[in-house]
């Protein structure tokens, strides 16, 4: 079952991982997060909180990617003070205690196809079980990590990020009201 809370997706994982609640962020949620931290920060922190089993993940190429952005452009406060954006970014990761997920160059350059074969290969016994989800960091589909049973898990990818995009901004129609 696929949730969204804030442009994050949430799924719920099969019992042969225990049944964890996994979240992962993306770079533009993460920015978000950070730009208009007290807002979203104590949603995400009040979220949490009343969810059993939930684990907050993010990669090192979002905050690669976040932290070039907050540093690089004239909108942020934190435009050309590095120091600034680490504390930001630590103050988030702790206060949500997000874990951090460390994929190499080689798997985040790869497409999301080439990346499923390879999983498929290692783990051929989880991609036939009906339950099992197929665990893909997709390169540029806004999506950082992507679980489904569905070997077109590309567009379901893309219809994810569309369906997100739309929940973030129902979120900010509420908050703006």
């Amino acid at each position: 079952m696929v949730k969204q809370f804030m442009g994050v997706r949430i799924e719920k994982k099969p019992l042969i991982f225990r049944n964890e609640n996994r979240v992962s962020f993306d770079t533009m949620i993460f920015i978000d997060l950070i730009l208009t931290e007290d807002i979203k920060l104590k949603l995400l922190s009040d979220w949490k909180n009343n969810a059993k089993n939930t684990k907050f993940f993010i990669s090192e190429k979002v905050i690669k990617e976040t932290t070039g952005v907050l540093i690089n452009k004239n909108f942020s406060p934190y435009y050309g003070d590095p120091t600034a954006v680490k504390e930001a970014i630590n103050k988030i990761i702790k206060e949500l205690s997000i874990k951090k997920l460390n994929y190499d160059k080689k798997i985040d350059n790869k497409s999301g196809y080439q990346l499923f074969c390879e999983y498929e290969e290692r783990y051929p016994e989880e991609c036939h079980i009906q339950d099992a989800r197929i665990v893909a960091h997709l390169r540029r589909e806004q999506i950082n990590v992507v679980y489904s049973i569905e070997k077109r898990f590309r567009r379901l990818a893309q219809i994810a990020e569309i369906e997100a995009r739309k929940s973030i901004m129902d979120k900010f129609d509420q908050i703006s009201q």
